[in-house]
């Protein structure tokens, strides 16, 4: 018998002593420890704790039993799902028609925009009418305020808001001057604004006549694009009077020190053609061009000037039709006070004048489609126009007029006289019954007038101590409720 086998026998296998009494004779045994037990878990490499579905760095790793990570990985989660929509700007909802300026947004799906754009909605328009007009300084109020980068785009947005309150209620066309620079300082948020490109500083700034400012015409075609989103087509006048044309043509390199002068007619010309081929650029072949050819103020006195404006009109005009560019019904000149602007507009008929003929054989003014607008002012008596038939210097057969309102100090009316000027407005009701009677006469005569509702009658001005009026174009600026006032009457002599 061995000895570890008679101490296991004498003290019993596990005792103390038969482990001691071992130790000393060499005979005891150390028991082998037992083999660890391993397990396999997932690992997230960043936070080193079990992985979860939605670790991107995972490596399966060995660990003894006891040893291996429990806890489970609460760093990485379930990644959002995103999409990228198109949203209006303003509201940051999905776009409508009239929602001019949009961007790409990136959402979380489902947390998309599902509601259309609550800031621009689409309205319900009248039917549209060729009878009712409106005009005056909104291109001009748009050129102050887009020309600065940081406004363009709240100005586009205000400018298409008045426009399409117009076109819900019926108005068809929008008047505009499309540039104004007198170098006074009442226009200093005007002046250099133009069509044409200028060289120095200062007072020896100078404008170049032969060399047209990218700019302007870019933001010229913008205007005609809101005009066209809007449905409502823009007629533009050229020119206004001398004064408020000072400086191009008073302060330039080309030798033009007069506006109606024969040096000054080329670039006039090329002015009117460049404008028609913006009207083009927005509309292609769907000739939308309506063009304006004076304001007022130029109108002639002597013999010599009578013809000199009926020629300055013709040389404009004549090129613009025959370069199909601008239809003859889409065309206006202001007679106020003569129609010399007109004489070589006509169908050939003798001049008030000198009793020579002259005219041109396309124009008919019994033809509405081949008659060019004639305009006078609202300080005209109703009856000058279509009643008698007789204007100042030519027996009329015009079937197309405008009633152009400016609301001259003439104007019989009980309403107020804007502060600081000599316009004098009339109110919502004596609006209406001028307009009906104009309507009523006209039918009645089987003619065709228009009622052009301008600055000085629908929109609040500023007095003349304040001459910062550059962003009255605002809705709460107007004057709805005249602007309302030919509607009626319209809708109720021509039915709605």
């Amino acid at each position: 018998m061995s000895k570890e086998s008679k101490l296991h026998w004498f003290f019993g296998k596990n005792s103390l002593w038969c482990k001691w009494f071992g130790k000393i004779f060499g005979c005891y045994k150390q028991p082998e420890p037992p083999e660890p037990e391993y397990v396999t878990v997932n690992v997230c490499q960043e936070t080193r704790k079990v992985a979860n579905q939605y670790c991107p760095n995972v490596r399966n790793e060995k660990f003894i039993k006891g040893e291996e990570p429990i806890e489970v990985c609460v760093f990485h989660k379930k990644q959002p799902e995103y999409v990228t929509i198109l949203v209006c700007k303003r509201s940051g909802l999905k776009p409508r028609k009239y929602c001019l300026f949009t961007e790409m947004r990136k959402f979380i799906k489902e947390e998309e925009p599902k509601k259309n754009c609550d800031i621009h909605p689409v309205p319900k328009f009248k039917k549209k009418r060729e009878e009712l007009r409106f005009g005056g300084w909104m291109f001009l109020d748009f050129l102050a305020n887009a020309w600065d980068d940081a406004k363009y785009e709240k100005t586009c947005n205000r400018i298409l808001a008045v426009l399409l309150e117009f076109r819900k209620r019926g108005y068809s066309v929008n008047e505009c001057f499309l540039w104004l620079s007198s170098g006074r300082e009442e226009h200093r948020h005007l002046n250099w604004k133009i069509p044409w490109l200028s060289e120095g500083i200062g007072l020896l700034r100078k404008v170049l006549l032969g060399s047209f400012n990218p700019k302007y015409f870019r933001l010229l075609k913008v205007f005609i694009e809101l005009h066209k989103l809007a449905d409502v087509e823009l007629e533009g006048c050229l020119f206004m009077s001398g004064a408020y044309n000072d400086i191009p043509f008073r302060r330039n390199v080309n030798g033009v020190r007069r506006f109606t002068s024969p040096e000054a007619l080329p670039f006039q010309q090329a002015f009117g053609k460049r404008v028609c081929e913006t009207y083009k650029e927005v509309y292609g072949d769907n000739n939308k061009t309506h063009i304006k050819i004076l304001n007022e103020g130029q109108h002639g006195g002597s013999t010599e000037a009578f013809h000199w404006l009926g020629e300055f009109h013709r040389d404009i005009v004549l090129p613009l039709l025959d370069s199909d560019n601008l239809k003859i019904k889409n065309t206006k000149v202001d007679n106020s006070h003569s129609e010399g602007g007109q004489i070589y507009l006509n169908e050939p008929l003798p001049c008030g004048k000198c009793d020579q003929i002259h005219g041109d054989s396309r124009f008919d003014r019994a033809d509405p489609n081949n008659s060019i607008l004639c305009e006078s002012h609202q300080n005209s008596i109703v009856e000058n126009l279509i009643g008698t038939e007789k204007l100042m210097f030519l027996i009329s057969r015009w079937k197309r007029y405008e009633l152009s309102g400016d609301c001259g100090a003439g104007q019989k009316t009980k309403g107020y006289r804007i502060p600081g000027t000599n316009f004098y407005q009339g109110n919502a009701d004596e609006t209406y019954e001028m307009n009906k009677y104009a309507f009523q006469q006209a039918k009645t005569r089987g003619k065709k007038i228009v009622i052009s509702l301008w600055t000085f009658e629908i929109f609040i001005y500023k007095t003349k101590d304040n001459n910062d009026w550059r962003e009255f174009y605002g809705m709460t600026n107007i004057l709805w409720d005249r602007v309302d006032a030919p509607v009626r009457a319209v809708e109720e002599v021509y039915g709605k």
